[in-house]
């Protein structure tokens, strides 16, 4: 899988750009502030159906358009996948208005998109998300099982719908039938949800390790787990409802749900020790990049394809000998996109260069 070519007008600060690449993608250079990493959201854009830096389409809006006019970006892709090319097309305007096509045709749901398109993405802040609270950690985890997973999304959405119609109810005097009715839909959908994630962490977790082990080829021990709200293998119906029941007061006090998928977390160990707690910087900055060479692996097993990697100057830590072997193998199987402010570190690679300096948008 690799992008053949992208068309941008009026994305952040790109006023209109456009590039033919390479199979095997190409390091992007520049003096920072430039636009590397616009590119690469741009480039990723499909992957997801909105930006991988932002949850806010408003936020890559060209703040340099023309007043009185109304404001939109597009974006033109084309990606090879399986000996097709396709062709994706995304335009947003300042009325929050968003359209996606796929060879000139309106998808109806982003969750289309997933099945297309395999990016795993590096950023400089990955260590943030993945070492800071349970919400980011879940958002990663999320976003991973649906690459492998896509009907999960739906699976998601329907949880949180239920979540926040449950939560809407115990802010209430609400109708006790009501809220039994909404409390079985919210427990089907839990249990979808948590089955989801029980099932990518028991595979993905032998990827990472194997990552990670591969990267830093010491004899340190990693491990990543799912700490379930609430598990239940026997009966998780029957059991999630008694636990309701027990904490009914408190969930109507508090006017929150107290239980479910939307208060899960990961656990990440180094030698059986919390990551989180006990990792140096630089162990936290490998473990993040096995993270993601991990799914990718994972991804290729899974579905057959060799997702294109984006590393936005992410592999600085990694001393030049282990990122010079670790790029040029990947670079044999998959497309590569690195972003740096200096060539130094990739001299050794066998990457197109890219120099934004050089060209206008």
């Amino acid at each position: 899988m690799y992008i053949k070519k992208i068309d941008i007008q009026n994305f952040r600060n790109y006023k209109d750009f456009s590039y033919n690449f390479e199979s095997q993608g190409c390091i992007i250079t520049g003096n920072n502030g430039i636009g590397k990493s616009n590119f690469l959201e741009a480039i990723s854009y499909f992957a997801y159906g909105k930006s991988i830096l932002s949850n806010k389409d408003t936020e890559l809006l060209n703040l340099n358009f023309p007043q009185g006019k109304e404001n939109n970006f597009t974006i033109n892709s084309q990606y090879h996948t399986d000996q097709t090319d396709i062709n994706f097309f995304v335009r947003y305007n300042s009325k929050k208005q968003k359209l996606i096509k796929i060879h000139n045709k309106q998808i109806k749901k982003i969750s289309e998109l997933y099945k297309y398109i395999q990016v795993v993405y590096s950023s400089p802040n990955d260590i943030f998300n993945i070492f800071s609270t349970p919400a980011k950690r879940r958002q990663f985890l999320d976003m991973s099982i649906a690459k492998i997973y896509p009907m999960y999304i739906n699976y998601l959405s329907n949880y949180k719908n239920a979540l926040h119609q449950r939560n809407m109810l115990l802010k209430m005097n609400y109708n006790h039938s009501e809220k039994n009715a909404w409390d079985k839909i919210f427990i089907n959908e839990a249990q979808n949800v948590t089955e989801y994630r029980k099932k990518f962490i028991t595979e993905f977790k032998i990827y990472f390790s194997n990552a990670y082990n591969d990267m830093i080829n010491e004899q340190e021990k990693v491990d990543i787990s799912l700490r379930l709200n609430f598990n239940n293998q026997a009966n998780f119906e029957e059991e999630m409802l008694k636990e309701i029941h027990k904490i009914n007061k408190k969930e109507s006090l508090q006017q929150i749900s107290l239980i479910g998928p939307h208060l899960d977390d990961l656990q990440i160990n180094i030698d059986n020790k919390s990551a989180n707690i006990y990792a140096s910087q630089g162990q936290k900055r490998s473990l993040v990049i096995a993270l993601k060479l991990g799914m990718s692996s994972f991804i290729h097993n899974s579905l057959n394809t060799y997702p294109i990697l984006i590393f936005d100057d992410t592999l600085a830590e990694l001393d030049n000998n282990r990122t010079n072997k670790l790029l040029n193998h990947l670079s044999q199987k998959h497309q590569i996109f690195i972003a740096s402010p200096t060539l130094d570190k990739y001299s050794l690679i066998k990457l197109p260069l890219l120099n934004l300096e050089r060209n206008q948008f």
